[in-house]
């Protein structure tokens, strides 16, 4: 972004402000007046007033600034992940794995993605399971060693709110039964996926270590955990938190992008959407800004 986007704005007159931290967007009788902002390590004040304010924070970021900046309608709701849970499979023979390209290939399964992903020996240690002991064993074998993840689009069931007792943003979630029922295929599929390329045995994800040794046990997998808080489950791309609607009572902004209730005031970002995409969102963002950038600038 520093090297197109950032270059091409400034090319077109923008102005960009480094190291700012903005509170709160001032706003009267559903017209947005003005940001209000610290910048720098001094955290001087700064005020930008302006005819259109766009908030494109991220999901978290900009439900977190609405609602900081007194603006509630269905702001933070529908939020949801890609949530997925790694299998780590030991070979007979070396893979380093992690000598190649970190994820090279996915494939789509019923309500799952598998991605393969060979991370350098720090990050994938914290990846690989097991306690103490058993996980320094494994690590020495890494060398030998392949994972792959099963990635989720989670139900929108997770939400943005304001702390109530320290008033930064907090993101509350848990995983649904249907989530996790999802991410189980997933985890079978890759199981199966790895015993057909000759795997000798498979380490789930769990809290409490696993090892399945054979494809004809993998029904051990069903019932090796029932809730998120078995297993170790990474989280990445948030989306939702003001979602896209054309009734207000449902969603925070129209088909424009525009806040409800607000004849100014824009969201341009992940938080717009008001599901889960499944995949890496980046296009998908991309395309949204390019489809909302020309009203917005015909207003502006």
């Amino acid at each position: 972004a520093s090297t197109t986007y950032i270059r091409w704005a400034e090319e077109a007159s923008a102005r960009v402000i480094a190291e700012a931290q903005v509170g709160r967007i001032e706003h009267k009788n559903g017209l947005a007046k003005c940001v209000e902002a610290v910048v720098g390590r001094q955290k001087d004040k700064l005020q930008v007033k302006a005819a259109m304010v766009v908030v494109a924070a991220g999901a978290i970021g900009s439900s977190a600034l609405l609602l900081s900046s007194g603006i509630r309608r269905n702001i933070g709701t529908r939020v949801s992940f890609n949530a997925g849970a790694m299998v780590t499979a030991e070979f007979d023979e070396p893979l380093d794995a992690y000598d190649g390209d970190q994820m090279t290939i996915y494939l789509r399964g019923a309500g799952f993605v598998l991605e393969a992903t060979h991370n350098p020996p720090m990050s994938a240690a914290l990846t690989t399971p097991g306690w103490f002991s058993q996980h320094g064993k494994l690590m020495e074998r890494f060398r030998y060693l392949g994972y792959a993840g099963a990635l989720v689009p989670t139900e929108p069931s997770g939400s943005v709110v304001l702390s109530p007792f320290f008033g930064h943003e907090e993101t509350r979630f848990h995983m649904s039964a249907a989530d996790l029922q999802a991410l189980k295929r997933g985890l079978k599929a890759a199981a199966e996926i790895y015993f057909e390329a000759g795997a000798k045995k498979i380490i789930l994800p769990t809290h409490k270590y696993k090892e399945i040794p054979s494809r004809d046990r993998l029904s051990e997998l069903e019932t090796s955990f029932s809730h998120s808080r078995d297993v170790t489950i990474g989280t990445a791309h948030p989306q939702g938190g003001n979602p896209i609607s054309s009734d207000p009572r449902l969603g925070a902004v129209d088909e424009g992008l525009r806040v409800h209730g607000f004849a100014n005031l824009f969201v341009c970002d992940a938080s717009v959407f008001p599901s889960g995409v499944g995949i890496n969102p980046i296009h998908t963002i991309m395309a949204v800004s390019k489809l909302a950038a020309p009203a917005m600038a015909a207003q502006a």
